[in-house]
């Protein structure tokens, strides 16, 4: 799960160009349907799980939508993108990864229970993927646990109960294991999450409790170049009531994960 520069993408030692393949499929040459099947090779024994990237009929006036992290609930109308290729997405993606979209090409992204599945820091590098392919207007729908209202349920549920909600499902539908993609990585409340999303340009439009879940509706009001994403600050609180630093900047942050990723290989 490597976090590169935007629209390039490192495979088994070479460099894919994410802006030269979305240019050359007919949405961006002016053909009449996005009908082109693009297949990278998988990478080599040992590196990252295999990419496959693949294109659906799509007319030049229809709406760009991506469902991104859909599990086998594949959406007529929408690019539906998800990391296990067992679930038989339209595109096989690890979502740690860039988005294989141009800067403000996406008119709507559908997020359901997904953004949950990343930590504190690394939530940041991958929402700034996410805000950096919506056009100004379009719109973003995020459901995640409501965790400040799963946090007074837990002598209703019981800690076995509990804890099983709190850290997520590895067994998809009790058919497909999806392995760390499964857990629950970082917890919101409305407060927090609508200060997550204002950080890249998005305001809040809607945000309702479904159920033990939050529904947050957002527009993008203003694009946020990665130079001032790069200096918004992280608070840890373990850091600040330890040893280190109170905030980090998600450039220093995005250096980090380079380096763990480049230690161990991943």
């Amino acid at each position: 799960m490597r976090f590169v520069g935007r629209g390039t993408w490192p495979l088994n030692g070479a460099t894919f160009n994410f802006t030269s393949f979305v240019r050359a499929s007919p949405r961006h040459n002016g053909g009449d349907e996005r009908t082109s099947h693009v297949q990278v090779n998988p990478p080599k024994a040992g590196e990252r799980t295999s990419i496959v990237l693949r294109t659906l009929s799509m007319s030049n006036e229809q709406p760009l939508k991506l469902h991104l992290g859909c599990g086998t609930n594949k959406l007529p109308g929408w690019v539906n993108i998800d990391s296990v290729a067992r679930c038989q997405p339209d595109l096989v993606l690890d979502l740690t990864q860039p988005l294989p979209y141009e800067d403000q090409s996406v008119d709507a992204i559908l997020a359901e229970d997904l953004l949950e599945h990343f930590d504190k820091y690394v939530r940041y590098v991958v929402f700034a993927q996410w805000a950096r392919v919506l056009k100004i207007g379009g719109t973003i729908t995020l459901q995640v646990p409501n965790f400040k209202k799963i946090l007074f349920r837990y002598f209703k549920f019981g800690f076995d109960n509990f804890v099983d909600f709190i850290f997520g499902e590895n067994m998809w539908r009790s058919t497909v294991y999806i392995g760390h993609f499964g857990n629950h990585k970082w917890g919101y409340s409305e407060e927090s999450l609508k200060r997550f999303v204002a950080s890249f340009g998005i305001e809040t439009m809607l945000l309702e409790h479904k159920g033990l879940n939050l529904r947050l509706v957002g527009e993008k009001k203003r694009h946020v170049i990665d130079e001032d994403i790069d200096r918004i600050e992280i608070y840890s609180h373990a850091n600040a009531t330890g040893i280190g630093a109170p905030r980090l900047a998600v450039g220093l942050v995005r250096e980090r994960i380079r380096d763990f990723q480049d230690q161990f290989h991943v």
